[in-house]
């Protein structure tokens, strides 16, 4: 929490800061989780940082500070600090939705805004019309009488939205100064507070999942992209009356005179930031997906999903049912080793509810590794499910290795050394060349592959170099893969689902995608060879047409 007072109930909050805290402090580089490695690795490099594996990181939380204004103590815009080779780099956690980033009492605004030489003004009046605008009853300073009307609200007093109806001019005039001096109102309101503690980066969410972004990449995003609502805005932030108290209460009556930011899009910012400068923009998205399904389902269970999937596995209504996150490799049957596995997603069901702060400190994701905070709970069968990202075609259905294509088709074709070369040879001009490097790895003799496309094929091949014929024998062996695939359906269920390869849950029996939750995983498919090829690695994919 990074308001200058509490607002609301944010314990979780608290909670997910210290959690972080827990996960970072005194802990090697090495040893964090591979979500930590990422943040801790884009400190390290926006700051001239060399990275090593004994690399010690320490963090704490920031320490409350006195207010120059009220000269009371505050809370600092950072949340805690992570100290990297005596490098200090302050953090503000975030977590939740219509995060509130700031509140201050108006005087101390317009204190601030008179000391600070980067500030433009056009007049002097601007004090007034803050002071007219934050005290909500048409005075400059909360002292117009309190009189009733037949519901007990007080009379004349008004909310941000009304006031520009009723002062259209005053509020044109507050948007103009909001306007000019966005870039001072965003870097006090996001990272530098009353006490000027400085704000590096932004995080947002839990240890195990979550985004962040540093403060100049946020700060340049809310000066290029502002919104325009409508009320008043301050880049991508929105300007607003804290409590305009207009029912007249005791409570109400302490939280007057105070302005408060809102950056209610600051997750799905720091996404967009993040996808647009991750140099692995599919597994970040990919990860995002799932987490935010699971987010959806374990916090909504209203949501139609729940009905599609109570119809579809017969839960028990009387039972609770949550989305967990599959973590790390699984055993696969086909490859004889644990890889990952095709299933993102399964359901749990336990007898009694979870408890709320325990959801509320997750942000509503589980992973495998919460069930150890689960005291008894059963995991669905048949309940797997595949999480596509947003852009559904950018994903691939089976990754083979060459060994493990061949035990994949081994009862179905022969000769699955030739066949799955030919998927992996090159058969453009300028690559042709890196064939002969192909075989070698995959100890293919050349006579013998060409035997085998002239007897299988029909086709005369000169040398692995003949990239026209190779083309036509790599045409034909897709075709025959594809043929294999279609007539042989336990075949065709393993490598779109993982049945019989994986235990359950951990193959597909449900995927997600487009915003539709569906138990239809078969889509159209190409067979196709995996990026990695011209570093040695050889894969065999299966992708969305």
């Amino acid at each position: 929490m990074t308001t200058e007072n509490i607002i609301g109930n944010n314990a979780h909050g608290f909670t997910n800061e210290q959690l972080l805290i827990k996960s970072l402090d005194s802990k090697k580089y090495k040893s964090l989780n591979t979500h930590l490695k990422k943040f801790i690795q884009q400190i390290c490099i926006e700051h001239g940082i060399s990275i090593r594996d004994e690399m010690l990181i320490t963090s704490f939380k920031a320490e409350r500070e006195i207010d120059p204004f009220t000269n009371s103590r505050i809370n600092v815009k950072p949340d805690f600090y992570i100290e990297i080779t005596n490098q200090k780099f302050g953090i503000s956690t975030k977590m939740g939705s219509g995060n509130s980033v700031h509140q201050e009492k108006v005087e101390s605004f317009i204190h601030w805004i008179k000391n600070n030489k980067n500030i433009i003004i056009k007049d002097e009046s601007i004090y007034n019309d803050l002071r007219l605008f934050t005290w909500g009853d048409g005075t400059l300073d909360g002292s117009a009488p309190v009189t009733r009307d037949s519901k007990s609200y007080v009379i004349g007093r008004y909310s941000t939205k009304e006031f520009k109806k009723i002062y259209p001019e005053k509020h044109k005039l507050i948007q103009e100064f909001l306007n000019k001096n966005s870039q001072e109102i965003i870097k006090r309101s996001l990272f530098l507070g009353k006490t000027n503690n400085e704000v590096h980066y932004i995080y947002h969410g839990t240890s195990i999942n979550g985004v962040w972004i540093s403060q100049d990449a946020i700060l340049n995003f809310n000066l290029t992209n502002p919104l325009n609502n409508s009320t008043f805005n301050v880049g991508r932030l929105s300007f607003q009356i804290y409590n305009a108290d207009k029912k007249g209460t005791p409570s109400g009556a302490k939280k007057r005179g105070d302005i408060q930011l809102k950056y209610g899009t600051i997750e799905n910012d720091i996404q967009h930031l993040m996808l647009i400068s991750t140099s692995n923009i599919g597994t970040y998205e990919g990860n995002l997906e799932e987490f935010n399904f699971s987010k959806m389902m374990n916090r909504n269970k209203k949501h139609k999903f729940w009905n599609y999937l109570h119809s579809k596995l017969n839960l028990n209504k009387n039972k609770y049912y949550y989305i967990v996150k599959v973590e790390g490799q699984k055993y696969s049957k086909n490859a004889k080793k644990k890889v990952m596995c095709k299933t993102d997603n399964y359901i749990i069901e336990t007898e009694k509810e979870l408890d709320k702060s325990f959801l509320l400190r997750n942000e509503y994701q589980l992973t495998e590794a919460d069930l150890d905070n689960i005291a008894e709970y059963r995991i669905v069968l048949n309940s797997g499910m595949s999480i596509k990202q947003k852009s559904s075609n950018n994903f691939t259905i089976t990754k083979l290795t060459v060994s493990s294509f061949k035990s994949a088709f081994n009862n179905y074709l022969n000769n699955l050394e030739y066949i799955s070369a030919t998927l992996i040879f090159y058969c453009t001009k300028n690559q042709v060349d890196k064939n002969y490097k192909i075989a070698q790895d995959l100890n293919i003799e050349e006579s013998k592959f060409i035997e085998f496309i002239a007897s299988e094929y029909g086709l005369n091949i000169e040398s692995l170099l003949d990239y026209n014929s190779l083309s036509l024998a790599t045409k034909a062996t897709k075709e025959l893969v594809t043929k294999t695939i279609e007539n042989n359906k336990e075949l065709k269920r393993a490598l779109f689902a993982g049945k019989g390869w994986f235990d359950s849950p951990y193959d597909i029996n449900f995927i997600y995608s487009n915003g539709q939750l569906t138990d239809q995983f078969y889509t159209p498919y190409r067979i196709d060879n995996g990026s990695g090829r011209s570093k040695g690695i050889y894969t065999i994919i299966i992708k969305p047409c």
